[in-house]
């Protein structure tokens, strides 16, 4: 196992978990992977963890036999939940006033079993949270966004193609939402420092926190992408990503929200504030799916 946190932590630059932590939590890994496949924990496994709201993750599959491969691939994202399940992940952003550290939220196996499912993108369900009765008057910050979406087996929708934001731009028009969170985060808290490709952090330092994809640099028009989804003006009339409201009052613009015709730029990425309460578009989190399946066997979802 050493050898593996080893790997982890000489790829991407972040912590490993603790030898004493791994054992402590290997239990709940185990049973989360039993529950679901009904065998044990293999000894070398997908494996990276950092306290932070997100990590890129740790990609060893290179490094493992092809039984190996096959058999954390099955059930990585069960084991990748048990993990979070184990020790929950303080967010590091500053909160809202009257608004003190909070965590990630964990799935509702009722809620999952019945969630909204308004539309559709390869597979996964997505729906806009003003559709949905129970939510329609609510709007809230980003963590609470993420939250409200994970209790039903979904995250915070992510765009990582062209094509799906063209088809969440197409959802924001078509309604009038003035505006969205997505699962867009700057990596800026514990793990993300002495990180060279992250750097500058307004430029590279972008991810979903959905997937843990990183998203691509913010000053050109993606690869794959017929043009730049940030917006080229905002409150300081420079392109985005700006960091805006850090001028203003110190608070930092480390989440990504899509904003409809705000400074009359179109429908288009911005950085903001997370405290800001808005909107969501949740969709289907293959992780939390399958670990609700796994901890309640016959569920439909």
């Amino acid at each position: 196992m050493e050898e593996f946190l080893k790997i982890c932590s000489k790829m991407y630059g972040g912590k490993a978990l603790r030898i004493k932590k791994v054992k402590r939590i290997l239990p709940c890994w185990s049973r989360a992977a039993s529950a679901y496949y009904k065998t044990t924990l293999p000894e070398k496994i997908h494996f990276c963890f950092r306290s932070s709201v997100i990590s890129f993750g740790c990609n060893i599959h290179s490094r493992l036999s092809q039984a190996s491969k096959m058999k954390i691939t099955s059930f990585i994202a069960v084991i990748c939940i048990a993990a979070c399940l184990a020790e929950p992940q303080r967010v590091q952003t500053r909160q809202a006033p009257n608004k003190p550290g909070r965590f990630l939220s964990l799935p509702v196996p009722e809620k999952c079993s019945s969630r909204p499912k308004e539309f559709t993108y390869k597979g996964k369900n997505l729906f806009l949270s003003t559709h949905v009765p129970a939510l329609a008057n609510r709007k809230v910050d980003w963590l609470d966004g993420r939250n409200l979406c994970r209790e039903y087996c979904m995250d915070l929708v992510s765009l990582e193609t062209q094509e799906k934001n063209n088809l969440i731009f197409r959802v924001i028009q078509q309604n009038d939402v003035p505006y969205i969170w997505t699962s867009g985060r700057i990596c800026d808290f514990a793990g993300c420092e002495n990180r060279p490709d992250l750097e500058p952090k307004n430029v590279f330092g972008w991810f979903w926190s959905s997937t843990r994809e990183k998203i691509q640099a913010t000053n050109r028009i993606p690869q794959g992408w017929g043009y730049n989804p940030w917006s080229q003006t905002g409150h300081k009339k420079i392109p985005q990503p700006d960091n805006a409201e850090y001028d203003i009052n110190q608070t930092k613009e480390q989440c990504l929200s899509v904003l409809n015709n705000v400074y009359n730029d179109g429908i288009a990425w911005h950085d903001v504030a997370c405290y800001h309460e808005k909107p969501v578009i949740c969709e289907d989190s293959d992780e939390l799916l399958q670990y609700v399946a796994a901890t309640n066997p016959g569920i439909r979802l």
